[in-house]
């Protein structure tokens, strides 16, 4: 089963239709060819703080468990029934991601622009250590076995400087901030 939320599904209907209308009005030319290069550097929960005054909904949602929310975990859960696996990276790795697309010459195309795969269960084996009353229904796994990932980006000479761990630890440092935790 699904954990759908229907505004965040229309909203991503809704970027992705802007996108393509962006691409298609400025980048391709009347015989279908890309007239400028295109570099598209996508990820799906960037997190690990940041300088914002609040956490971002990325970090929300990865603490969810630790939090107990359950409207922020069902969101969780649904982009790892979506996706297999929930693509996280640390928000300082998407910068210097940018910054690397910028200045290599002739790179093009779409890169997912992230360093871990894992599963809610995943995180919240993770945090229990640090959580010991943590829900045990956190800790059950969708039993799917899943291998994927993007190497494009390593491919091309970049490389990642922040674990899993790291991602997680620093997510929680972020919602300490504002007292979220």
């Amino acid at each position: 089963m699904l954990h759908s939320n229907p505004p965040t599904i229309i909203t991503c209907i809704n970027n992705i239709t802007a996108l393509m209308q962006m691409i298609s009005n400025n980048f391709i030319n009347k015989n279908g060819m890309l007239q400028h290069e295109l570099v598209m550097c996508t990820f799906y929960f960037n997190s690990g703080g940041g300088c914002l005054p609040y956490p971002s909904t990325s970090v929300l949602l990865l603490i969810s468990q630790v939090a107990n929310n359950a409207t922020n975990y069902r969101s969780l859960r649904y982009s790892e029934e979506l996706a297999g696996k929930i693509p996280i990276v640390h928000i300082k790795d998407v910068c210097r991601a940018h910054i690397f697309c910028a200045e290599t010459l002739s790179i093009t195309g779409r890169f997912l622009c992230a360093s871990s795969y894992v599963t809610s269960a995943e995180i919240a084996k993770y945090y229990l250590e640090t959580f010991p009353q943590l829900n045990q229904e956190y800790l059950e796994d969708n039993g799917r076995e899943i291998e994927w990932g993007s190497r494009k980006l390593e491919d091309k000479g970049f490389a990642y400087k922040h674990s899993t761990e790291t991602i997680l630890d620093d997510s929680l440092e972020c919602v300490k901030r504002p007292g979220i935790i």
